[in-house]
């Protein structure tokens, strides 16, 4: 139950559906033994904040049932070990986006796994064979720029992409730091994958006589559109718990948008009018 999230719905489509379990060996161990239950369905994610079991112990108790575990991994790079961890910690099938950190097609994934079976089944239901992922078949152009988009992430320098994400998220902390009533801070996200730092900013509506909306719709409505994240109750549960925020995540600038990010924001913050 501690994974449950909107994009449960992409598995609802195809037919599936979900038998929820506490974070509880036993209870696991007995939904497991039900012989309509295909397998597990764990979920790595930055807004899933709950207690769960481990993979590592999710994957011992459902291989002793005879049941595979498939992860969704889709945002849990970096770190570019994640790439084998999970299969290493028992996983038979592990699906990661194309897109976020891959930096390649967004309309693309990939799926690793241990279990040829499980490979070819999905093979099956893929394109150019008439079944469920026929509607969201791949080009030829989104699976070699992935292929490609895999090749150049291996060969990154991933401590220097760090260092350059820290010296951007500094530059925006600083210009948001000077409005008064606003606190900013670095942050990571929750968990263990996607672990890029952004600069997290809140203040109190009434006392700054600016909504977060507005902020956002001047830094939307401004010449160029900046998009951030918007932490709300209404979209993260967690949200309840640490109340609203905006998010800038620094990896998708190129060089010197940092400054005209932070400049833009300064000013949003301050009440005045989005650049032309």
């Amino acid at each position: 139950e501690a994974h449950r999230n909107p994009f449960d719905q992409a598995l609802r489509l195809v037919g599936g559906r979900f038998v929820g379990v506490e974070s509880d060996a036993g209870q696991l161990r007995q939904a497991l033994a039900g012989e309509s239950v295909a397998g597990v369905f764990y979920t790595f994610s930055w807004f899933n904040t709950g207690h769960a079991l481990s993979l590592a112990e999710v994957a011992s108790i459902a291989h002793e049932m005879e049941k595979p575990v498939i992860v969704d991994a889709a945002a849990e790079i970096p770190p570019v070990g994640h790439l084998r961890r999970f299969i290493d910690e028992g996983a038979d099938l592990v699906a990661f986006s194309g897109g976020k950190a891959l930096c390649g097609p967004q309309a693309s994934g990939v799926i690793l796994g241990r279990d040829p079976a499980l490979i070819a089944a999905c093979a099956t239901n893929d394109s150019p064979n008439m079944s469920v992922g026929r509607g969201m078949k791949a080009g030829k152009e989104e699976i070699v720029g992935l292929v490609k988009a895999i090749e150049l992430y291996l060969a990154r320098d991933h401590d220097a992409d760090l260092i350059l994400w820290e010296g951007r998220v500094e530059q925006l902390l600083n210009a948001a730091s000077t409005v008064p009533g606003v606190t900013a801070w670095r942050q990571m996200p929750f968990g263990e994958g996607q672990q890029i730092p952004h600069a997290a900013i809140s203040w109190d509506e009434q006392a700054l006589r600016c909504t977060y909306e507005q902020v956002i719709d001047t830094l939307s409505d401004g010449r160029p559109r900046i998009a951030v994240q918007f932490i709300q109750e209404s979209v993260y549960r967690f949200a309840s718990e640490t109340g609203p925020q905006i998010r800038l995540h620094p990896h998708t600038l190129a060089e010197g948008e940092a400054q005209i990010v932070a400049d833009r924001l300064q000013d949003a913050l301050r009440g005045s009018s989005p650049g032309r």
